[in-house]
């Protein structure tokens, strides 16, 4: 399993990002292109992919399957530097869905994020973070 894991932790990947700065209510959020500062996670990116490998668990369903491919989460840092919105936008079956969102809401329970700038204002901005695996 520790294989697994590795390997887990070598294939997470950050693909980009989209900033919606905030206004008074969600529905009045708009998307900007660039934004002055992205949010940074509180001890590095690198350290969160590795959070993310570390207590991904693959399902039974999918090892005795031999599922390979890529889940897709999106999920949005506040202007108060809070991880929230998490959904599963890509989904492989077996389970792995559902995985990916547990950890990502247990991570969101004990990380905090600097929050991304723009126009010297916080925003909230919108990751969309793969994760692709081979059984």
């Amino acid at each position: 399993m520790d294989k697994l894991k590795y390997l887990t932790f070598l294939l997470v990947t950050l693909i980009g990002t989209s900033a919606y700065a905030q206004d008074k209510a969600p529905e009045l959020s708009r998307k900007v292109d660039k934004i002055d500062q992205v949010p940074e996670a509180e001890f590095g990116l690198n350290a969160f992919r590795h959070q993310v490998a570390n207590l991904f668990v693959p399902t039974q369903e999918a090892i005795k399957a031999k599922a390979s491919g890529t889940l897709l989460a999106t999920f949005v840092i506040s202007k108060t530097g809070e991880l929230t919105d998490i959904e599963i936008v890509k989904d492989m079956g077996y389970g792995m869905g559902e995985e990916y969102k547990r950890v990502l809401k247990e991570i969101a329970k004990k990380s905090k994020w600097k929050p991304g700038v723009h126009n010297n204002e916080k925003v909230a901005v919108k990751y969309a973070l793969p994760l692709r695996f081979a059984l």
